[in-house]
């Protein structure tokens, strides 16, 4: 019942996340532009973390705090990363379908996180090359060097498996996250049934877990010299960004940018598909519920077959 509570709560935190009307789509595109933007500074820090080449454990806890400190950020200015949309729009597809149909749950989805997907990397991307314009024109050299920015491209390749398997291994992640982000609702609910602080203890889950499991996870894989990283969208494309400004576009291309840009496409599309998947069959199975009356049956042959669904599509 506990781990169903919990799959709940993840279910209304979607609920900020889906949109219906044009006036929402528009909220989500400038709230993930601003995310966008601080990504990109996130992205920066990073490189600056590598540059002091510090002792491994170190190295990690700094990513943590710059990746905690940014996503909290965001959350403070009411911004959005467009990753972390799936895996609870996931549960609100379980939780709407009393009201509409799933296609048309589906579609107000794919809407939702195109807008989030446009605002992230158009102002990552923006954001990054406004911070290496700047730098480049105050120090007379390249943020960059021109082995890290060819590293950057080549790690976006993909062609290479380990590529997919790391934005995929990412997807799990930022499940997980959800799950942390529905255990600290459910948690606070309990003392505060209403009010904004369950929504802010959600936020503040999400955001904490996504952080720690992004910098936890290459740090065991290079502790153990076993194949583990993360490949993340929206960092990927700063990433993406900084490296094209280093090398230039000619010297990028010949260096593999086209294969970059089709890798930032797969990473974008293993962290949203995979995300969503598991969560919805998490849910599914939590609430022992069939795919296929989700999608082909019709709303009272599901609430009167299990009656815990009618608890979760309940508003």
């Amino acid at each position: 019942m506990t781990f169903q509570r919990i799959i709940r709560c993840v279910g209304r935190y979607g609920e900020n996340f889906h949109a219906r009307t044009r006036q929402e789509y528009f909220r989500i595109l400038s709230a993930g532009s601003g995310g966008g933007m601080i990504v990109a500074s996130t992205v920066v820090f990073k490189y600056l973390i590598i540059y002091l080449r510090l002792p491994l454990l170190a190295e990690a806890s700094l990513f943590g705090l710059n990746y905690a400190g940014s996503f909290l950020l965001m959350q403070g200015l009411g911004f959005r990363l467009a990753t972390k949309q799936p895996s609870l729009l996931a549960v609100t597809l379980l939780r709407r379908r009393r009201h509409r149909r799933t296609g048309t749950h589906l579609i107000a989805i794919l809407r939702s996180q195109a807008a989030a997907t446009a605002g992230n990397f158009s102002f990552v991307v923006l954001g990054a090359l406004l911070f290496h314009i700047t730098f480049t024109y105050s120090t007379g050299k390249f943020f960059l060097s021109d082995d890290a920015a060819l590293h950057a491209l080549d790690s976006l390749n993909p062609f290479y498996m380990s590529t997919l398997a790391y934005a995929a291994l990412t997807g799990a992640l930022l499940w997980l996250a959800s799950l942390a982000a529905g255990w600290a609702s459910h948690t606070v609910r309990r003392k505060h049934p209403g009010g904004t602080a369950v929504k802010q203890a959600a936020g503040i889950g999400y955001n904490l877990s996504l952080a720690f499991l992004l910098c936890a996870l290459p740090y065991v894989g290079k502790l153990f010299n076993i194949p583990l990283d993360v490949r993340h969208f929206t960092l990927s494309s700063g990433a993406l960004a900084l490296s094209v400004y280093t090398l230039g576009i000619h010297q990028a291309w010949h260096a593999g940018l086209g294969r970059a840009l089709l890798g930032v496409i797969a990473i974008g599309f293993f962290n949203f598909f995979v995300s969503f998947l598991i969560s919805l069959l998490v849910a599914l199975g939590a609430f022992r519920h069939s795919w296929r009356r989700l999608f082909l049956g019709g709303l009272d042959q599901v609430a009167s077959s299990n009656p815990m669904i009618s608890t979760i599509v309940v508003p």
